[in-house]
Order: C-alpha cells, then sequence, then structure tokens
C-alpha cells in the first residue's frame, strides 16, 4: 500500500510539473466602444507560459490609411489581419477608451493548447495574417472561436430557449 501511495504520488508530482509548464491560454473579451470598429467590442486570445511570455493574438487590426474604411466596413470588404504582440500593449488601448476586458481562462489539455498555439503562430506568418473581415461570420470574435473550437475537437453548445420556443 505504501508504495502503491508514493507511485501515485509520482506520477501526481509529474501531471502536476507537465501541467505547469503548458502555457495558460484566456479569452479577453472587451467591451464596445463609440468608434464604428468598436461598437460591438472585441476579443483576443492570451497565452502565458511559464518562462513570463506574456501575449495577445489579435484578429482585429487594420489599417487606418485604406480610403473609405467605414464605406467598405459596412460592404464587408475590410480586409483584416492578425498580430501577436504583448499584453502589456494591448490592455492599455482599452484601458484608455474606459473599456472594460474580461478575462476567461479556458481549461485547456496541454496537446490542446500546444495545437492552438501552433495554429495561432503559423496565421501570424505574413503569408496567412490578412483575411476579409465579415462583421457577422467572420471576424475578431468567431476566429478565436472557431480556432478554440478545432484545437478541442469540438464543442457542443447546449439547445438554447429561442430555438426550443420556435419548434
Amino acid at each position: 500500500m505504501k508504495r502503491l501511495s508514493i507511485i501515485f504520488l509520482a506520477v501526481w508530482a509529474l501531471v502536476a510539473a507537465v501541467a505547469a509548464q503548458s502555457p495558460a491560454v484566456s479569452l479577453l473579451t472587451c467591451s464596445p466602444g463609440s468608434e464604428v470598429y468598436e461598437i460591438y467590442g472585441h476579443t483576443a486570445i492570451r497565452v502565458v507560459d511559464a518562462r513570463g511570455i506574456d501575449v495577445v493574438y489579435n484578429f482585429g487590426m487594420f489599417s487606418f490609411d485604406e480610403p473609405g474604411f467605414v464605406y467598405r466596413f459596412v460592404k464587408g470588404e475590410t480586409d483584416y489581419f492578425v498580430a501577436c504582440y504583448p499584453t502589456a500593449y494591448f490592455l492599455p488601448q482599452y484601458a484608455q477608451r474606459h473599456s472594460q476586458v474580461k478575462e476567461q481562462r479556458l481549461n485547456l489539455h496541454p496537446k490542446e493548447v500546444t495545437a492552438l498555439v501552433a495554429t495561432l503562430d503559423s496565421l501570424c506568418l505574413p503569408e496567412n495574417r490578412t483575411y476579409r473581415y465579415n462583421y457577422v461570420l467572420n471576424n475578431c470574435a468567431t476566429r478565436p472561436r472557431d480556432l478554440i473550437e478545432k484545437a478541442v475537437g469540438g464543442v457542443a453548445y447546449a439547445e438554447s430557449v429561442c430555438s426550443r420556443a420556435a419548434t
């Protein structure tokens, strides 16, 4: 019995050590702002690892210099891109405009974290980072959701009250 307890403790310590080395992944949800591109809020993915690296993957990047931004945004003809940069640069942008940022830590398995971070890093490459923004189907909220769902092998959503009432 004593030997079994020692083995259990050794395995538990190994699992805890591996989990501690796995980066922490969070979803950052930012409250809406007053600009046309801020009215629905914003979502980004935060990754913090044991080495102290703390970065945000932000799918809401675009060029202010392109002509007719608002017109093209409304028509769904705006190209956005993803960028990875320190969280210390991301959070002050929202604090400055008095927008609340909520962080939701995701309970992911280390393999899921590895897959998600590899995909995020790949999307940040110059040849992969640009996408056609659509404020309903392809945006800074849908992209993180889709990537997290893919990393975990899918998500089962509960049936909503509205869909039950319609039947």
